[in-house]
């Protein structure tokens, strides 16, 4: 199983990347101080509506890789993925592996195959 193909290469953003983009643009404004608060104020709300688009976009992607994830080792584990219990193996399977990568997640969902196997 080829596990690059579900890493999420969509952009992220930390805090720290908008805190710099955003005292950058405050630091050079100039005019009286109710006019830099004013400023202020909608330099911050834009950015974390920037950032906010960024990381829904990320996590959606982030998903959507997981979810393809788990149908791509269904078919090779031979795993029904309309079992009544798909759910429970997904999260046990998650649960133990995810710390470790998509390989681990592999193992877990493999030593536990025969039970959703049809």
């Amino acid at each position: 199983m080829d596990y690059d193909k579900y890493k999420n290469t969509a952009p992220y953003t930390t805090t720290i990347d908008w805190e710099d983009k955003m005292r950058t643009q405050i630091d050079t404004f100039v005019g009286t101080k109710v006019q830099i608060a004013e400023f202020e104020k909608k330099v911050l709300d834009t950015i974390k509506e920037e950032r906010s688009k960024i990381r829904k976009s990320y996590h959606e992607e982030q998903a959507r890789l997981i979810e393809l994830f788990y149908q791509d080792a269904f078919k090779e584990l031979g795993i029904n993925p309309n079992h009544p219990k798909i759910e429970v193996l997904k999260k046990i399977a998650w649960d133990k592996g995810h710390s470790c990568g998509f390989s681990e997640i592999f193992n877990e969902l493999s030593e536990l195959s025969e039970l959703f196997t049809d």
